[in-house]
């Protein structure tokens, strides 16, 4: 979507868990046939911003675009709109004071304490439990895991069975790392994404 200093994001559609090492091969393959992983990476101007608390209208809105999904046949001006909002709005964060944010960064891994007590408030259903995540608790989902249920369907129509039986969520794990790098960025996903592969043999 944008590749700049303050918000990079990045969808993976295709073989995206060829790198990892989380369960088996099946359990991988059975992952990336259901979901899309997006990464989204933001720098410190973002993270002075949402510890400040004074823009949480201008955060939730960057945290909501870095959600929506494009799917193929997207017109270009839904396309255009979309890229023209959030531009205006990484504008308005690179007019925003700056700072490097050392202290928050010298705090380690109790360092979630600060960013999620922002999130909670930005973000109102951030850590609370959704329905159809069996007992997993992602970080933020803006809306219920929507299982494959044939059942749902209205009639035999091919596109209301279709419907039926695709599986619909977002899913969202924070993390605060200083100095990213795609070996960390590996390890991190290695550890959360076996969650979601039993979430989906469960339902």
């Amino acid at each position: 979507m944008n590749d700049n200093a303050l918000i990079d994001v990045v969808t993976y559609s295709d073989d995206w868990t060829s790198t990892l090492k989380f369960g088996d091969e099946r359990q991988r393959k059975l992952l990336q046939s259901e979901w899309n992983l997006r990464v989204v990476l933001v720098g410190n101007q973002f993270v002075t911003t949402l510890l400040a608390g004074g823009q949480r209208p201008l955060v939730r809105r960057l945290i909501d675009a870095t959600l929506v999904y494009h799917g193929p046949g997207t017109q270009a001006y839904t396309l255009t709109a979309h890229k023209s909002t959030i531009d205006t709005d990484i504008a308005a964060l690179a007019a925003l004071p700056y700072n490097n944010n050392a202290a928050f960064w010298a705090l380690g891994q109790v360092r979630s304490s600060q960013y999620e007590s922002e999130l909670r408030t930005i973000l109102p259903s951030y850590s609370t439990a959704r329905g159809g995540f069996m007992h997993y608790l992602p970080d933020y989902s803006p809306e219920p895991y929507r299982p494959c249920e044939l059942s749902s369907s209205a009639s035999d129509a091919d596109s209301e069975i279709n419907e039926a039986i695709r599986r619909n969520a977002v899913a969202c794990e924070f993390t605060s790392i200083k100095d990213s790098s795609a070996s960390q960025l590996q390890t991190y996903l290695d550890r959360k994404l076996p969650n979601y592969v039993e979430v989906m043999q469960e339902q």
